[in-house]
């Protein structure tokens, strides 16, 4: 995947809610792995590891004609379909995500 197991484990956890809760992962606009791959490129995803000032980031699946693609945002918007969003949210105050502490400092909702 990439060179940071942060980007790693959070890529894999949008990707398997995605697939498993809502049964498009057959009909992801490319593979589950090549998804992770994307969205470990975003700068959605670097900004919320990276920047303490930004404490959040969505993740909504949207319909990509008759496919579905997975879009990361650093702010709470209306994109996607309802119901297929999911939020990480830093708690603790902590400036540093670290895979030791990122199942402390980063909260899942959806």
């Amino acid at each position: 995947m990439s060179d940071d197991p942060r980007k790693d484990y959070l890529a894999r956890t949008i990707v398997n809610h995605f697939g498993s809760s809502s049964s498009v992962d057959s009909a992801f606009s490319q593979s589950s792995d090549d998804m992770q791959a994307a969205l470990c490129r975003q700068e959605e995803m670097d900004l919320f590891l990276e920047d303490p000032t930004v404490p959040l980031l969505q993740a909504s699946l949207v319909k990509a004609g008759s496919k579905f693609d997975i879009h990361l945002a650093n702010a709470v918007s209306a994109t996607g379909s309802p119901g297929a969003v999911i939020h990480f949210t830093k708690v603790g105050g902590s400036d540093n995500i670290t895979m030791d502490n990122i199942q402390r400092s980063v909260v899942l909702s959806s």
